[in-house]
């Protein structure tokens, strides 16, 4: 099982992909809009009922902490690392990456907490073999049928 999870914007001319939904249409393009915010990433992960803590401070934002007397293992993210092309440590630099260390079940809710904020997305679990490269998830890919085939916790 993988300790660490990166869920990034989709690149296509720098990432090896293959679709976690394979049902005849094309690779789609990258995303055209401008990355979200750190402050729209932790609100969109926080609407999801996700809970975690952000590996480093970042003033005036943070995810929900867990209620330990009712801790669901499903819904924790772990400690959550935010990145794009400048630092992560304001709350509205863009943001292009998400990793995940030592999440719980949470992956899948994670990426369809914010797939419409990144489009298309790539995920990809960092200690598997990364010859294959990640896999591809389309912001409009059915969340039922993604859960049936999710190969992670």
């Amino acid at each position: 099982m993988s300790w660490e999870f990166m869920i990034h914007a989709y690149r296509a001319e720098h990432d090896p992909v293959r679709l976690l939904l394979d049902n005849g249409r094309a690779l789609p393009l990258p995303g055209t809009q401008p990355w979200p915010t750190a402050s729209q990433l932790v609100a969109a992960l926080a609407a999801a009922g996700l809970r975690g803590q952000l590996g480093f401070e970042i003033v005036g934002l943070d995810l929900p902490r867990h209620d330990w007397e009712e801790y669901d293992h499903s819904r924790d993210l772990g400690t959550v690392y935010l990145g794009g092309d400048a630092s992560a440590r304001h709350p509205d630099a863009r943001i292009g990456r998400i990793t995940l260390y030592k999440p719980g079940e949470s992956t899948l809710a994670a990426t369809l907490a914010i797939r419409h904020l990144l489009g298309p997305v790539v995920v990809v679990a960092c200690d598997d073999d990364l010859e294959d490269g990640g896999l591809l998830v389309r912001p409009d890919d059915d969340s039922t049928m993604l859960a049936e085939v999710w190969p992670w916790p």
